[in-house]
């Protein structure tokens, strides 16, 4: 999955790219949105893989960026039309 190497990446990288993160999230909450998947369950499988990420060496800064940005990057992408 690779949401799951987005945010591996993310959260064991010195300077990590908040953007890059951020455009990853967004295309996975999109395809799983078109795939029919309700908001409830994205937001679990994003818990998940962000859980399993967080274990060990990763960066504490990086962790609290995504607590702090996931839940409105989730709304936005799951709620805006893409035109």
């Amino acid at each position: 999955m690779v949401i799951r190497e987005e945010v591996n990446a993310f959260v064991k990288a010195a300077g990590a790219d908040l953007q890059a993160l951020h455009a990853a999230v967004t295309r996975f909450v999109v395809h799983c949105r078109d795939r029919g998947e309700p908001i409830e369950r994205i937001i679990t499988t994003l818990k998940s893989v962000i859980g399993g990420a967080v274990r060990g060496d990763a960066d504490v800064r990086a962790v609290n960026a995504i607590n702090q940005h996931l839940l409105g990057w989730v709304l936005d992408a799951y709620y805006t039309r893409e035109g």
